[in-house]
């Protein structure tokens, strides 16, 4: 956060890793999340719009889904977003992504953003983070040079 300003993270932290449509009350809406900060503005018909912004790690969210939907309203599920600090309603909306699917993506970021920089390194099976490493190891296995682990198998690599 810049320094007197809780609030506002850099320019490089503030890129929508989401966008969705939303509707908040009665109200078309559009929220994004960054990696730090959840933002939600209303643009309404009549009136002026509103803009609810709050950092990840100061908020927890909630889905409350009611007992019927129907055709009248298929996106009964909210989102209910509340302060850590003494559990307080901040705002409610209906993302259109889904509000589990919504809240799940938040958990997400909010537990990667706690993980140190070696933690969140991938294997080579499960992400790009060794795909030099790999190709190495791929190509030596092909000459004969060496033979490689893909998970369970203990058999040497063939093309």
């Amino acid at each position: 956060p810049s320094a007197g300003n809780e609030n506002f993270f850099p320019a490089s932290d503030q890129v929508p890793l989401i966008h969705c449509r939303a509707i908040c009350g009665k109200v078309p809406s559009t929220c994004y999340v960054t990696c730090h900060q959840i933002l939600l503005v209303t643009h309404p018909l009549l009136g002026e719009s509103h803009t609810y912004m709050e950092k990840l790690s100061d908020i927890y969210t909630e889905v409350n889904t009611p007992t019927s939907k129907s055709i009248l309203n298929p996106m009964p599920s909210v989102v209910t977003v509340c302060s850590n600090l003494d559990k307080k309603e901040l705002f409610i909306f209906k993302p259109t992504i889904g509000a589990q699917s919504f809240t799940d993506f938040i958990s997400i970021l909010k537990e990667v953003s706690n993980q140190t920089v070696e933690a969140l390194k991938f294997s080579s099976r499960l992400g790009l983070r060794y795909m030099l490493d790999e190709k190495e190891s791929v190509e030596k296995a092909a000459l004969g040079v060496e033979q490689i682990d893909l998970g369970k198998s203990s058999e040497p690599f063939e093309c």
